[in-house]
């Protein structure tokens, strides 16, 4: 059985913007036949394609598809801090890559951390073992 979030996410787009299955194939340059194909779950387009059907209905194409289900990139996490970064002028731009490059190395030695932790604790247990 084929997946059906990009069967039911296109009828969903299609159906709120109001467009028979013939209107979207006319704008997307597609047969009604192909647009019936995929909202049934028959068929999915390529990825160039669902790249173009994602931004004429201006989705994210991991929403389309169904990676996600938050609608728009602008409103993931990495959206907004984007969004924000582009704001900001170039003094506070740096502020913001060393703090966030400051999050990155210590998120790093904490992984590193768990890891030697808990590779230590199998050291433990085999020697106990032997």
């Amino acid at each position: 059985m084929k997946d059906m979030r990009f069967a039911e996410r296109i009828k969903e787009l299609r159906k709120a913007k109001g467009l028979t299955m013939e209107e979207l194939g006319d704008k997307l340059g597609k047969a009604k036949s192909s647009i019936s194909s995929w909202e049934n779950g028959i068929r999915t387009p390529k990825m160039g394609k669902i790249k173009k059907i994602a931004i004429f209905f201006d989705v994210d194409p991991d929403y389309l598809v169904g990676f996600s289900n938050i609608k728009k990139y602008e409103e993931t996490l990495k959206g907004k801090t984007i969004r924000i970064l582009d704001e900001l002028e170039e003094p506070r731009q740096k502020i913001v890559l060393e703090t966030a490059s400051s999050q990155l190395e210590e998120q790093k030695k904490n992984m590193l951390r768990l890891f030697l932790l808990k590779l230590n604790h199998k050291d433990k247990v085999l020697t106990l073992q032997i």
